[in-house]
This record gives C-alpha cells, sequence and structure tokens, in this order.
C-alpha cells in the first residue's frame, strides 16, 4: 500500500496550482482571432507576421486522430490563429485593410 503524508499533498496540490496559474496566463496573453484550415491559418500567419504582429497558430489535432472533415477526398487540418494581445487591434486592422482592398486572398 502506498503510504501517502503531507508531503505529497502538499506537493500535489503545488503542481495542481502552477499548472492551473500557467494555462490561465496563456489564455489571458493570447487571443484567436480566426479558426480554420492550416493552409489559410498559414496565410493569415505569414502576412501578419511579415507585418510586425506577434502571432502563433494552434493545431487542433482530433481525438482517435481523426480528421475534422473532409474536402473531395481530402482530410484537412483544424487550426487556430492566435495573437498577442497587445498587437490584437493592429492584427484585426491589417486583416481587415487586406479584406477591402482585395491585396490578398484571405
Amino acid at each position: 500500500m502506498i503510504k501517502v503524508n503531507i508531503y505529497h499533498c502538499i506537493l500535489i496540490i503545488l503542481f495542481v496550482l502552477v499548472g492551473s496559474m500557467i494555462y490561465i496566463k496563456e489564455n489571458r496573453t493570447w487571443k484567436t482571432i480566426y479558426e480554420g484550415k492550416l493552409k489559410m491559418v498559414q496565410k493569415k500567419y505569414t502576412y501578419l507576421k511579415g507585418n510586425g504582429v506577434k502571432c502563433k497558430i494552434k493545431t487542433l489535432t482530433p481525438k482517435g486522430n481523426k480528421s475534422y472533415g473532409t474536402m473531395i477526398g481530402n482530410t484537412f487540418t483544424f487550426s487556430k490563429l492566435n495573437v498577442h494581445k497587445k498587437d490584437l487591434n493592429k492584427a484585426l486592422k491589417l486583416l481587415s485593410n487586406c479584406k477591402s482592398n482585395n491585396k490578398h486572398k484571405f
């Protein structure tokens, strides 16, 4: 039988608290501005990165290694484009200007 003492309990609680704090900080720092197919997310990411916006791509992996959908037999990967909260307004303006000027096909 496993003996659990007060030190083990404190250690487990500390790990849970630190993990929770990291998760909360990550969610407050980055804002999702677009979700869709990886190819489209990469285009937007490249455009924003080239204009000095701090951003990153998060690829969502479905459970069981299945794709989220198919298009004419090809599976696609569902992804998110996250922007740092300090660059959120800049990113939204850049993407809005792109759409109105038809500079890029997003």
